[in-house]
């Protein structure tokens, strides 16, 4: 069954649902550009979305140091009380370990394997929920 929801893509999704669990920074792992026009009306709301901007070198090689570097920074800078990990096409094609990389920090992150070609968007905002309920951020039973 086909959802209707006005969320435009599995990453926006979680994105959003992100935002609703009041998360303070969300990275997006690629590109620059990925999901652009939604991360800026989500800083209106008073998220920042920052990307690890991955290039040529890090499709090949992977980017999992690039992304510690940018939570690192982001953690340094912002001191978010939240942050998630987005994962966008490219960070799940090239099979990167989000969630080796969250460990890279301690503020409490969380870690969402997402990408685009979902077929349905919904899917955006239950690997958000689950990995919320994975670290403890709700609680199991709100999923069901």
């Amino acid at each position: 069954m086909k959802y209707l929801q006005p969320r435009p893509s599995s990453i926006v999704a979680a994105l959003y649902t992100a935002r609703d669990l009041e998360v303070d920074v969300a990275v997006l792992h690629g590109p620059s550009g990925c999901s652009f026009k939604h991360a800026r009306l989500l800083e209106e709301d008073g998220m920042r979305v920052l990307t690890t901007s991955l290039g040529e070198n890090e499709f090949i090689f992977g980017g999992e140091r690039r992304l510690e570097e940018v939570l690192r920074e982001a953690a340094a800078t912002f001191s978010p009380r939240r942050m998630a990990v987005i994962g966008t096409c490219v960070s799940m094609i090239i099979g990167e370990d989000l969630g080796q990389a969250v460990h890279a920090v301690e503020t409490p992150t969380i870690a969402v394997d997402i990408h685009a070609g979902f077929s349905e968007n919904i899917d955006g905002v239950i690997a958000t929920l689950q990995a919320a309920a994975d670290v403890g951020w709700i609680d199991e039973e709100e999923l069901e």
